[in-house]
């Protein structure tokens, strides 16, 4: 007699990593809705868990027996768990409607196992036959949209410590700046003045000596009163005397005019000729 289902539902089938301690997805591929079903083999009043993907290859990724004394954990409203004598099986739930009616067929099986109760299920478990293909493409897209949401928010973050980072490293390397002054900023310096007019030329220096280089006029005579209130005794001398004086200042006048002659020469031939 070949096997029936008693019961269907949606869930994302999981295996338990002992090594690392971590739940991983079953099968190959991105984590995906599988359709795990409870089959029953009357013939042998055997039951197991198999689920397949909800997609076009339909992978396997649960082929499980349910044996009498197994121990079915439901860890939350939405996530159930049991152990075989492998590993440890899970199931994530689309909805608690699916966690529950998968919780009644297992319970189900372990009854007629244990004896307790018939074959034939106390109340129906069947469910839909399944998501249709649009439903599938939705579901596909959904699930890749998260994936993309979730690795930008995984982006953004990282780049938000990294800026953190930096900036811790720039204030821990550059000291504080000094307060800013209250008031505002200095005025300028007042542009320099036009420079100073330039001063007066400087004199003329004095006229170069006559080109005869003779020596300078004598001085003028005596007034005739200082001669003329002499004594009689020096009176002859005194008359020569200015005599002399005025050829001699006649002669140099002539030298200068005809400049033949030196005025020294001049004064000598009066002085001979007074003689």
């Amino acid at each position: 007699m070949s096997e029936t289902s008693i019961c269907q539902a949606r869930a994302t089938v999981m295996l338990y990593d002992d090594a690392n301690k971590k739940w991983v997805p079953a099968g190959t591929g991105p984590p995906v809705f599988s359709r795990v079903h409870i089959y029953h083999n009357p013939g042998n009043n055997t039951f197991r868990a198999v689920g397949r993907k909800m997609q076009p290859d339909q992978q396997v990724v649960i082929n499980c027996a349910i044996v009498k004394g197994l121990k079915y954990n439901q860890a939350t409203p939405s996530f159930h768990q049991w152990r075989d004598m492998r590993q440890v099986w899970g199931l994530n739930f689309g909805s608690k409607e699916d966690a529950t009616l998968f919780a009644n067929g297992m319970h189900h099986a372990l009854e007629v196992l244990e004896g307790m109760a018939s074959v034939a299920p106390t109340t129906p478990r069947m469910v839909n036959n399944g998501p249709s293909a649009e439903e599938l493409e939705q579901q596909r897209r959904q699930q890749l949209e998260q994936q993309q949401k979730l690795e930008q928010q995984q982006k953004l973050e990282q780049e938000r410590l990294e800026q953190q980072r930096l900036e811790q490293e720039r204030r821990s390397a550059v000291p504080p700046a000094p307060p800013a002054p209250t008031g505002g900023p200095p005025a300028p310096p007042p542009p320099p003045g036009p420079p100073p007019p330039p001063g007066p030329p400087p004199p003329p220096g004095p006229p170069p000596p006559p080109s005869g280089g003779g020596p300078p006029p004598p001085p003028p005579l005596p007034p005739a009163s200082n001669l003329q209130s002499g004594g009689s005794g020096g009176g002859l001398a005194e008359a020569l005397l200015a005599a002399k004086l005025k050829k001699v200042a006649r002669a140099e006048e002539n030298a200068r005019s005809s400049g033949n002659t030196s005025p020294k020469s001049d004064s000598n031939r009066g002085g001979g000729g007074g003689g």
